[in-house]
C-alpha cells in the first residue's frame, strides 16, 4: 500500500508533466508515493508510464469548467481500484500545482485533522440565486435532485490539494455511475468544486482539507507560503518560477 497517490488531470506539454513528476518525487522521499495521470488525446500519445506512475488508458479532452475534470479524478481512482492498487490517502492535484517544501505522512495526517475547512464561501450557503455554482448545479436536474434525495449538503471549495482517506474517496467514486451521469448534463460548469466537497462532507461531516495554497506567486513571495504545494504555476516549462523550482528540486535531491 502506498502512503499517497496523487491524481492529476494533465493538459500541457510533456516537459511540464515530467517536470511535475520529478518535483513530486523530490519532496516525498520519506514516503511511498504513486502518481496517476488522466490525459488529453495528444498527451496520451507521447507520455509514458514509469515506476509508480500510471496513465489512465482512455484519454479525454477536458475543457475548463466542465464535467470532464471531475470525471478524470473519478476514473483515475476506479482504474487503480480495478488493479488492486491502494494508498492511505488519495490527493487531487491540478497540473499547475508544484511542491516547494517536503511532505511527510505526519504533515498529511495533521492537515486532515485540522479544524479549518477550505469552503468558498463558508457554510451556510447563501440562497441559490446568490451563489453561481449552486445555481449552475440546479440547472442540472438529475444531479440536483440526486443530492436533495440523499440530503447531501451543497458545499463549494477548490479541489487542488484536497486530501481524501482512501476509503472515503472509494465511497464517493462508487456512490453513483458517474460516467452515465455525464449524458444528463444540461449546463457545464466546475462540477469538481461542488461535487467533491459536498460528497466529502456527506460521508465525513467535515469540510475538505488541502495541502495546497491557491495564490499567484513571485520569486520574492514563494518563501511566505507555508503549505508544501502551490497552485497556479504557469504551464510553461521555462518560466522563472519553474526554473527556480527545478533548481531547488535539484538541490533537495543532491542533499540526500
Amino acid at each position: 500500500m502506498y502512503d499517497i497517490i496523487y491524481s492529476i488531470n494533465v493538459h500541457e506539454s510533456p516537459e511540464c508533466v515530467y517536470d511535475l513528476i520529478k518535483n513530486i518525487r523530490a519532496y516525498h522521499q520519506t514516503l511511498t508515493v504513486g502518481i496517476i495521470l488522466h490525459t488529453n488525446k495528444n498527451l496520451f500519445e507521447v507520455l509514458q508510464p514509469s515506476k509508480d506512475v500510471w496513465i489512465y488508458p482512455q484519454p479525454l479532452d477536458k475543457e475548463w469548467c466542465s464535467y470532464g475534470i471531475f470525471l478524470g479524478y473519478i476514473q483515475n481512482f476506479l482504474y487503480l481500484h480495478s488493479k488492486n492498487i491502494e494508498a492511505k490517502y488519495y490527493i487531487l492535484l491540478a497540473s499547475n500545482c508544484m511542491f516547494h517544501r517536503p511532505v511527510s505522512l505526519e504533515l498529511i495526517q495533521n492537515k486532515y485533522a485540522e479544524s479549518e475547512d477550505v469552503y468558498i464561501p463558508t457554510a451556510p450557503m447563501p440562497p441559490i440565486a446568490e451563489w453561481a455554482p449552486i445555481y449552475q448545479l440546479s440547472c442540472n436536474a438529475d444531479f440536483f435532485n440526486f443530492f436533495h434525495e440523499l440530503g447531501i449538503p451543497f458545499i463549494n471549495s477548490y479541489h487542488e490539494g484536497s486530501i481524501y482517506p482512501w476509503e472515503i474517496f472509494h465511497k464517493i467514486a462508487t456512490l453513483k455511475d458517474w460516467n452515465t451521469m455525464r449524458s444528463k448534463i444540461t449546463l457545464e460548469f466546475s462540477f469538481e468544486e461542488v461535487l467533491f466537497p459536498s460528497l466529502h462532507k456527506y460521508f465525513t461531516n467535515k469540510g475538505l482539507r488541502s495541502i495546497c495554497t491557491m495564490k499567484l506567486i513571485t520569486l520574492e513571495s514563494i518563501h511566505e507560503i507555508k503549505n508544501p504545494c502551490i497552485k497556479s504555476i504557469q504551464r510553461e516549462y521555462n518560466t522563472p518560477i519553474r526554473q527556480w523550482l527545478r533548481k531547488d528540486t535539484d538541490l533537495y535531491f543532491n542533499s540526500k
